[in-house]
């Protein structure tokens, strides 16, 4: 095997010495680099071998590396030997996860040795590939200019806060042998977006692969029936793939669809509602709704994300998690939020770094209104007089309003300002405004959710007289329009905060003449209970992902004659349709999707029954 080594400051005996170790384990591939911390002396090595890059420190013996090296170029117990550096890690890697532009990506473009390694536009994660060889003291000085031609750490180990952004987490590589690349067409997507292919008839998941698609992957995950993927490469692209709107696609795991056209998201969602109201359910509607949707971007007008304090830098993280991880996307836009909110992400992470609780805030909850944004930090400790001057400054400077949450959800409060606009969102065609808390649950689309109270009112067709219940009210989105046309509503919810929240909106919009709340838990609805509500024309039902299993089965004879069903888990209404269809006599007149999350694999949908 060739080898050559450069020394920036001395050390070319030990350079030898990781070198003639190197050279045992590797047979001939490609360009193998290998750095050296020690003592603040950097060293770089270069020789023929797997492709990997990886970083070390002084405080690892040569014989220790040499060992973990020789196990892996065998496959043999990796995770074993890993667990003997617990505290840092780092994937080896033969192919690179990129991202173009992205500041936190492996910057191999500048390389012209590894410009093919470039193409593919993910990071990858292999649960038994994960080796722990680096220290938290990193590359310093001039020594750092070498590492930033070659690799770039990400978000992934507060040991690494100190470097700020670029060096604020460990990026994990992974290995993959020749063995486990297979090339597969992608015949569909399954609920969660990922590419359907199948190699010896066991399905195998892809992310990132779409319909249509010849694509490169790696199994990361094996099981008797199916196999879990990576994408590394497509060979033949849908014409519906599209470049990601947003540069932390691939890491943030606030959006799994934005590699595929807008449009196609949709035909998608469809095609995922109805694949499972016949495999689950093995119903199918005789009408296809048209699709509701709205615009793609800046539509969140919700959101939770999570926070955390990076020790030894006074830096903070803020945003949803990375995909199948628990460490949070180092992420200074979202495209997905709304223009003013994404712009509040970098000053919060000031506003939060200087607080005295700063590590003991672990969320935001973001909460969008007509008239005012709300933000509600989850504390869990008691902020100083210090730390309460920050945040009043911070809200007059960006026109927000603070609330507090010290303790469970009753201890919510508004802190700042006191007076001012009211949290609230609008029903403009029927004439309705609610209040809301920033935790209350809320669609999160309000363009999508006026055009879906629409058509559910339509579909409903309340008339003037008639007696409508609405199951799982909330804090009536639906239960006041119904009321607005005329018929008299009940609503049931199983919150009380909800129910005293939809009273007051039923009093503020002049519905309280026909529009009543009652609390029950609809999971434990029997034939019984739901008798004891009354008698209804029609009902709404609007069930959380649960779905609504025991009220349906409790539809007794004399049931409702119609039934819109809201949905936001085409699984759940799969299998309540099957119930309706199949057990208490209803048509399935209609479904169609709605797509409430663009960017997301969320389905929503919305469907109709009728019983003569």
């Amino acid at each position: 095997m060739s080898s050559g080594s450069k020394a920036k400051r001395g050390g070319d005996d030990q350079i030898t010495a990781f070198a003639g170790k190197f050279s045992e384990a590797f047979t001939v591939g490609a360009e193998f680099i290998w750095f050296i911390d020690q003592q603040f002396a950097a060293w770089q090595v270069t020789f023929e071998a797997n492709q990997c890059v990886c970083v070390i420190d002084q405080q690892h013996a040569v014989t220790k590396v040499g060992k973990m090296i020789r196990a892996l170029s065998g496959m043999g117990e990796v995770a074993k030997i890993s667990q003997k550096f617990h505290q840092n890690r780092v994937m080896l890697a033969k192919w690179f996860g990129v991202t173009d532009n992205d500041q936190q990506a492996v910057r191999l473009s500048a390389l012209d040795d590894f410009p093919q390694f470039c193409h593919a536009r993910r990071r990858f994660q292999f649960e038994l590939r994960e080796v722990f060889i680096v220290g938290t003291d990193f590359l310093p000085g001039d020594a750092q200019q070498t590492v930033d031609c070659r690799l770039v750490v990400t978000p992934g180990s507060n040991q690494f806060a100190r470097h700020g952004n670029q060096f604020s987490r460990l990026l994990e590589f992974a290995l993959f042998p020749e063995l486990t690349v297979a090339i597969g067409i992608i015949e569909s997507l399954d609920h969660e977006a990922r590419g359907i292919t199948r190699q010896d008839g066991k399905a195998v998941f892809v992310d990132g692969g779409l319909p249509g698609e010849t694509v490169e992957y790696a199994s990361f995950r094996r099981k008797p029936s199916y196999e879990l993927a990576h994408l590394v490469r497509v060979l033949k692209p849908s014409s519906a793939r599209v470049v990601p709107g947003c540069k932390h696609f691939g890491i943030c795991g606030g959006c799994t669809m934005q590699h595929l056209e807008h449009t196609a998201q949709l035909a998608a969602k469809q095609r995922i509602l109805e694949d499972s109201l016949w495999h689950i359910g093995r119903v199918r509607s005789e009408h296809v709704l048209a699709p509701i949707q709205g615009t793609p971007w800046g539509y969140r007008q919700r959101a939770r994300l999570a926070v955390r304090k990076i020790p030894g830098a006074g830096g903070m993280l803020i945003g949803f998690h990375e995909r199948r991880s628990s460490y949070i996307a180092d992420i200074q836009t979202c495209a997905v939020l709304p223009p003013h909110v994404s712009d509040l992400l970098m000053p919060l992470r000031a506003l939060f770094g200087a607080l005295s609780v700063a590590d003991r805030l672990p969320q935001i909850e973001i909460a969008v209104g007509e008239k005012c944004t709300a933000l509600l930090l989850r504390l869990l400790m008691p902020l100083s007089g210090k730390d309460e001057k920050c945040l009043r400054d911070f809200a007059d400077r960006h026109d927000v309003v603070f609330y507090l949450q010290p303790r469970g959800p009753d201890s919510i409060r508004r802190f700042y300002p006191l007076a001012g606009p009211r949290l609230s969102y609008l029903l403009p065609e029927f004439d309705l405004e609610f209040d809301f808390l920033p935790n209350d649950f809320t669609q999160v689309n309000h363009a999508v959710n006026r055009v879906l109270v629409r058509t559910a009112i339509r579909l409903l067709d309340p008339q003037p007289g008639e007696s409508i219940v609405d199951m799982f009210s909330g804090l009536g989105n639906f239960t006041l329009p119904i009321a607005r046309s005329g018929a008299v509503v009940l609503g049931v919810e199983g919150s009380e905060a909800l129910i005293r929240r939809g009273r007051d909106s039923a009093q503020a919009n002049g519905l309280a003449d026909r529009v009543t709340f009652a609390v029950a838990n609809l999971f434990e609805c029997t034939e019984a209970t739901l008798a004891r509500l009354g008698r209804f024309d029609k009902m709404l039902i609007d069930p959380p992902r649960e779905g609504a299993l025991e009220l349906v089965k409790a539809i007794g004879s004399d049931a409702p004659h119609r039934i819109v069903y809201v949905s936001c888990n085409p699984s759940t209404l799969a299998r309540d349709a099957a119930i309706l269809v199949n057990l208490k006599a209803y048509r399935f007149v209609a479904a169609g999707a709605v797509n409430m999350f663009p960017h997301t694999s969320h389905v929503e949908s919305i469907a109709v029954f009728e019983r003569p």
